[in-house]
């Protein structure tokens, strides 16, 4: 069975961008020093190259680092399953506000176009 460190490098080569930077930089920081925790080493990775996240993403991220290699693999399972149930409800209300504020701005681009056609008049 791969390492952490072994799975998020794999996972930073097969990821692009930020993400995948992300990854590889916590595997690197995890090789560097024998025994340090998958979540000291995305702390370090997060300090070093912010990533564009809020930060509460940023808090479950550090706290999903915290449950990997730390229980066994069963429980490692579940707690993933229920960071997945909780991101998933995150991006699902972030989905919502987004769709409320394109409302809010197409309901302001046809009033001002209403505005310019009246000035015009």
């Amino acid at each position: 069975m791969p390492s952490v460190a072994e799975l998020f490098e794999t996972v930073g080569e097969r990821v692009e961008g930020e993400t995948g930077r992300f990854f590889v930089g916590a595997a690197v920081e995890m090789a560097a020093v024998s025994g340090r925790s998958p979540q000291t080493a995305m702390r370090i990775q997060l300090e070093r190259e912010p990533l564009p996240v809020q930060a509460e993403d940023k808090a479950v991220i550090l706290e999903i680092g915290g449950c990997l290699g730390r229980y066994d693999l069963g429980g490692q399972a579940r707690a993933l399953g229920l960071y997945k149930t909780r991101l998933d409800r995150r991006i699902q209300s972030l989905e919502e506000r987004q769709k409320q504020k394109s409302g809010a701005w197409m309901t302001a681009a046809v009033c001002s176009g209403l505005t310019v056609i009246v000035l015009l008049l």
